[in-house]
């Protein structure tokens, strides 16, 4: 039996289960019905693909949302104000003047 044909009857299980539920609730059902250990590598493959196949075959989720870029809280607080992302951005380096007295090293 292929990890695929062993994950459709799971996940069309709880996906009648879930009917109507939200989509976070569907998620964590699914979450816990994963059946092959850890989720990671060819099996977590097929088990999300067939999840993607039969959601979109019911019509039951919105898969192709994009998902929303988080951004640090201190980058956000930058781009609401209008200032320089540092103090020293405004910073000109200007060369040092020699101290009196000192001898140059050079001489």
């Amino acid at each position: 039996m292929s990890w695929r044909e062993t994950a459709r009857p799971i996940i069309a299980r709880v996906l009648q289960a879930t009917r109507g539920q939200t989509d976070r609730e569907i998620h964590k059902a699914l979450r816990v019905a994963f059946p092959f250990g850890e989720r990671s590598h060819h099996p977590y493959k097929i088990w999300l693909e067939e999840i993607k196949l039969q959601r979109e075959a019911r019509g039951s989720a919105n898969l192709d949302r994009p998902r929303r870029a988080r951004q640090s809280s201190v980058r956000q607080l930058l781009l609401r104000e209008e200032r320089p992302v540092s103090p020293l951005d405004d910073f000109v380096p200007r060369p040092l003047a020699p101290l009196p007295g000192a001898r140059s090293l050079f001489d």
